[in-house]
């Protein structure tokens, strides 16, 4: 729509709420920036509610200006100021008494005020000279509370049109919100269906984990019974058991410690000094370097003091190991039951 085509009719419908919305908005923004467009829209807004207050208004015209119009409080007021403003002027001629005169003479003001002040009687003259003056005030008021109440209508109608559309900024700003909040509250419940299922996988773990530990428990102690009926076994035979000292590899130094393990050795016994930590029980396992394959694996262990240091001591069959390197690795049961490796003791076996 041009900027200069509009007239009565569309701004009617403008003021109705009755007007596509894409002229609607083109009608916003002449209210703002076109002066010419906005005293005829105030003119068109006044004739409107002169409409309305006088019962011209019919049908469509009538529905939409109760529905939409008036659904503004400040436009409320301009119907009600319209309406007192009709029944004073009513009240005003009804007030005034009418003289039937078959061919009154033509007389301009002055002529008025001069007959006025010929009147014989000096009380009535000044009298009437007096209503005339308070008319003529009363006029001049009026010209001036019009002019007052236009300024204040339009200046309305703008702080009207920036509320609306601060509204329409905030509608669509909550909206937005509510949006983010759903698709956080989404998110929170993946998040927690996520960690549901992480919690069931470690409960099953756990309980996996108990029921090897009560296993490889069980076998140690099966082996420590047998070893017990039979204590002399390996001095019948001649075997021995060989005993040595590790410690914890250095981390970049490369150096590995290194066993001779001795013909006929039936058991090897290892003192693992323990890095400084305040575990309630150790667990061992044996690896080999080559495939990474856990050979041997400890039950629960406590450690030992030995001067300020704490030391551990394991023991596995010497026929498990051959000229090869090994790794045990040392790790530490937390009061919780979790399990954390701490220590790594590298080795290679000479045989």
């Amino acid at each position: 729509m041009n900027t200069k085509t509009y007239n009565t009719e569309n701004l009617t419908a403008y003021l109705l709420g009755a007007l596509p919305e894409a002229d609607a908005e083109i009608f916003d923004e002449l209210s703002f920036t076109d002066d010419g467009f906005a005293g005829e829209l105030s003119a068109a807004e006044k004739e409107l509610v002169d409409s309305y207050v006088s019962g011209e208004l019919k049908g469509e015209n009538l529905k939409n200006f109760e529905s939409f119009y008036l659904a503004s409080p400040l436009r409320r007021e301009k119907v009600e100021f319209a309406r007192n403003f009709q029944a004073f002027a009513a009240k005003e001629m009804a007030d005034k008494p009418v003289a039937v005169v078959e061919s009154p003479p033509k007389h301009g003001l002055a002529q008025i005020l001069s007959n006025v002040f010929l009147i014989r009687r000096p009380f009535l003259q000044w009298g009437l000279a007096f209503a005339a003056l308070v008319f003529m005030i009363l006029g001049v008021w009026l010209l001036r509370e019009n002019v007052r109440l236009g300024s204040e209508i339009s200046e309305s109608q703008r702080e009207r049109d920036e509320l609306l559309k601060r509204e329409s900024e905030l509608q669509e700003r909550e909206k937005q919100l509510q949006a983010e909040l759903a698709n956080r509250q989404t998110a929170n419940s993946e998040t927690e269906k996520e960690l549901a299922k992480i919690r069931e996988e470690r409960a099953k773990l756990e309980q996996e984990l108990k029921i090897r530990q009560s296993q490889q428990q069980q076998r140690l102690t099966e082996q420590r019974a047998e070893n017990q009926r039979t204590p002399n076994a390996p001095e019948k035979r001649g075997l021995s058991i060989a005993s040595f000292i590790l410690t914890p590899a250095l981390r970049g130094s490369g150096q590995l410690q290194s066993v001779s393990i001795p013909p006929k050795t039936a058991a090897v016994a290892l003192r693992l000094e323990l890095e400084p930590n305040d575990y309630a029980a150790y667990r061992v396992v044996l690896k080999n370097q080559s495939g990474d394959r856990i050979l041997w694996r400890s039950g629960k262990l406590k450690s030992k003091s030995s001067g300020a240091n704490k030391v551990l001591s394991v023991g596995f069959p010497a026929a498990l190991l051959k000229t090869e390197i090994y790794s045990l690795e040392v790790s530490g049961l937390t009061a919780t039951g979790a399990v954390e490796i701490i220590s790594d003791y590298p080795f290679r076996v000479v045989r």
